[in-house]
């Protein structure tokens, strides 16, 4: 019993180790033809918060909240968008992109869309870091709710992972779900509450806010870095959240178990 313990612990050890090495290897392959890449992927988030900051703010109908408090709302509720979109891009194109090295390497398949999950993320900590600098320079320094966001951070995988699995998936039998991802995740920002609020919903129409899973990830990072006054947690909403997510990783691992064996030939 304990050494098939210390063979399962050795093989999900090699399985981390090698989702970083390809992880930090995408990251050089993205970025090697330019000598911007890196501070363009962040500074880009920088300038579209500043775009709908700006827009936002001139047209007061347009206002989530009065005054200064909207661009500090802004920058807490766009930043985890920008990690989820870019990991389930990546995410889904991961196997397709790399069908060459899943044909001839005998390797977990799973580590390429978990490596480029990794890849997100990494980027995203230098966001935070940069956001919390942002808030700081607004008049809102960091306080004992900043302890939320490792909760935060860990709600945005959680809700990540599984999708980008399925999407990998189902992109190598079907290259048009590649397509549609781009349209299909700027439908979910606008169904979500982060540049409109969610009192704005009519009563009998709240539980779209609350059946949102990513609603509950962007009231997340509201409370963990500008506070209570901001952004609650819903208790309903973290519920339908993790069911969501449980659902969805049962999924990914019902299918990845199903169809390992055929994606060499689909790819």
């Amino acid at each position: 019993m304990h050494e098939q313990a210390d063979k399962a612990n050795q093989q999900k050890t090699k399985r981390i180790a090698l989702s970083l090495y390809v992880a930090r290897q995408d990251l050089s392959r993205r970025y090697a033809d330019s000598a911007a890449g890196p501070v363009l992927a962040l500074a880009y988030p920088a300038m579209l918060i500043a775009i709908y900051a700006a827009v936002f703010s001139l047209f007061p109908a347009a206002k989530l909240k009065g005054g200064a408090d909207f661009p500090m709302l802004l920058i807490a509720g766009m930043m985890p968008w920008f990690a989820l979109s870019e990991a389930i891009n990546a995410m889904t194109s991961s196997l397709s992109a790399n069908a060459a090295m899943v044909k001839r390497i005998i390797m977990p398949i799973e580590v390429l869309p978990f490596a480029a999950l990794i890849a997100a993320v990494i980027v995203h900590l230098c966001l935070i870091i940069m956001a919390i600098i942002a808030l700081w320079l607004l008049g809102h320094s960091p306080s004992v709710t900043l302890l939320v966001a490792p909760y935060a951070l860990l709600c945005l995988i959680a809700l990540a992972l599984p999708i980008g699995m399925v999407l990998a998936l189902l992109n190598t039998a079907m290259r048009d779900i590649g397509f549609l991802v781009a349209p299909a995740l700027q439908m979910w920002f606008w169904a979500t509450p982060v540049i409109w609020p969610a009192s704005a919903l009519p009563n009998h129409l709240s539980w779209i806010a609350t059946i949102n899973p990513f609603a509950h990830v962007v009231a997340a990072y509201r409370y963990a870095l500008l506070g209570p006054s901001s952004q609650m947690l819903d208790a309903k909403g973290a519920l339908c959240f993790w069911l969501f997510v449980a659902m969805m990783s049962w999924a990914a691992y019902w299918a990845f178990h199903r169809f390992r064996a055929e994606l060499a030939d689909n790819l």
